[in-house]
């Protein structure tokens, strides 16, 4: 629970920096990958990630995460979670643009407030997943994986734009 409440908080802080383009030059780059090694050579450059551009609208966002997060799912229950680790810490990219982009489109505040509850529940659901790849507790990947299905769907119900 320790591991999952201090990834969340780190990716808390990291989503203050925003999706869009950011200079990297100032070792943002390296305090983002201080708690891991540089598990995939990409550039964290806030764009790119896993092959994905950094998604422009919600719709776009919520695809990402449900591909993501079918892919890490899958991995998890045929037993094979390390080959999902790349994916694990990239979703958590496209999850911390949610907010940005529910501020961007014309949501109602309650949206909003749903969004921003999705995006803490997906992340604490992925975190906990992250957290059994890094010696944490083992979790029940069936309790994780309704979490996660029931968090996109709710997303999947926000207007796209």
């Amino acid at each position: 629970m320790k591991i999952a409440c201090s990834l969340l908080a780190l990716l808390i802080v990291v989503a203050f920096a925003g999706c869009g383009p950011t200079d990297t030059s100032s070792g943002d780059a390296a305090t983002h990958s201080s708690g891991h090694d540089d598990h995939d050579g990409h550039d964290h450059d806030g764009h790119d990630h896993d092959g994905h551009d950094q998604p422009e609208s919600l719709g776009e966002a919520v695809e990402h995460i449900q591909e993501m997060g079918e892919t890490i799912i899958t991995a998890f229950e045929s037993g094979e979670a390390e080959d999902a680790h790349h994916e694990l810490h990239e979703i958590g990219h496209v999850i911390e643009c949610l907010p940005g982009l529910a501020q961007k489109a014309d949501l109602t505040s309650e949206q909003k407030d749903a969004i921003n509850n999705a995006t803490e529940a997906l992340m604490d659901a992925f975190g906990e997943l992250d957290g059994t790849l890094h010696g944490g507790d083992d979790v029940e990947i069936d309790d994780i994986s309704k979490q996660i299905s029931d968090q996109i769907e709710k997303l999947k119900s926000m207007p796209a734009s």
